[in-house]
Parts: C-alpha cells; structure tokens; sequence
C-alpha cells in the first residue's frame, strides 16, 4: 500500500484528482509545486483528519488563507496554510526556504497568537518546524503511528 492508500484507509477520505482551475487558484495563492502536484493528483474528497491534522480539500484551503486566523494574516509573508491542527493551529508550507527549485518546509503556527503586522522574520522565529518537506509529512501522516505532539513543542509552553 502505497503513502496515498494508506491516507484513504486510515482517514475514509477518497483522494482524488482535483480539476487544473483549482490546482490554478493554489498556483495563484503562492503554494509550492509540490503541494499543487499532490492536489492535482490526490485531492481530498473531503476534509481528512488523520493524527489531528486536518488535511484539507482545495475549497477549504482557499478559504483558509484569506479569511481564517492566523491565515489571513500570514500569506503575504511567504505562507501557505493547506492544513490545520484539531486546535486551529496552522500547518503552513514556507514558501521562503524554497532553494534552488527544492521543497517547502512546512512549519506549524499558532492560532493564539496575534500575527497582524508581523515580519517575517519575526514569523519564522515563532513558528514550529514540522518537517522539511511535504512528502515526509504525508509518510509521517499515513505510519499511524506518528504524533505531532512528540515532534512539536506545547507552543502556550513556550510563550
């Protein structure tokens, strides 16, 4: 069973190839091509939640960066929110740690905190790494056995 098969068996969520109009409007929000193939090909049915990470359907991921916090606040930054914790923290592709055509990290950030009028430096520096690519992530996800909680820190712990 492959990465993708795992997610569908654990979570009941049909993965799907999502149409090139939605995977353009992910292109137009600044998300990494690696995160755009993987919605052109494995799109969400629905939201999926697996570890509590709720890995979204394009829709979602679309409403997520302009309107919900701490998203609306962070795009223009260089992040690129595609999934969410169960508490409303934001999973965030890096957009700013793309070299020489490699992938996004993908850091968690915090839905407490107030990131109006931050830097991105100043973001960067209160965000939590995840992992340094998005395919380690969904390997992680569909192991089963993966908590974020041993990987991330408490962020009200270190506040």
């Amino acid at each position: 069973m492959n990465v993708y098969q795992k997610i569908e068996f654990i979570t009941r969520v049909q993965l799907r190839p999502g149409s090139p109009e939605e995977v353009q409007k992910l292109r137009n929000l600044g998300m990494p091509e690696e995160a755009c193939a993987f919605f052109r090909n494995f799109e969400p049915s629905r939201c999926a939640e697996i570890a509590k990470v709720r890995l979204y359907a394009v829709d979602d991921v679309l409403v997520e960066n302009p309107d919900a916090v701490p998203d609306c606040d962070v795009p223009t930054l260089g992040y690129v929110v595609f999934a969410t914790t169960d508490r409303g923290d934001a999973y965030c592709f890096d957009t700013g740690t793309e070299q020489n055509g490699g992938p996004s990290k993908v850091v968690l950030i915090s839905h407490e905190l107030n990131w109006e009028g931050k830097t991105r430096e100043e973001v960067l520096r209160l965000a939590k790494l995840v992992v340094d690519c998005f395919e380690r992530l969904l390997e992680r996800l569909s192991a089963r056995n993966w908590a974020p909680s041993r990987y991330i820190p408490n962020l009200r712990a270190d506040r």
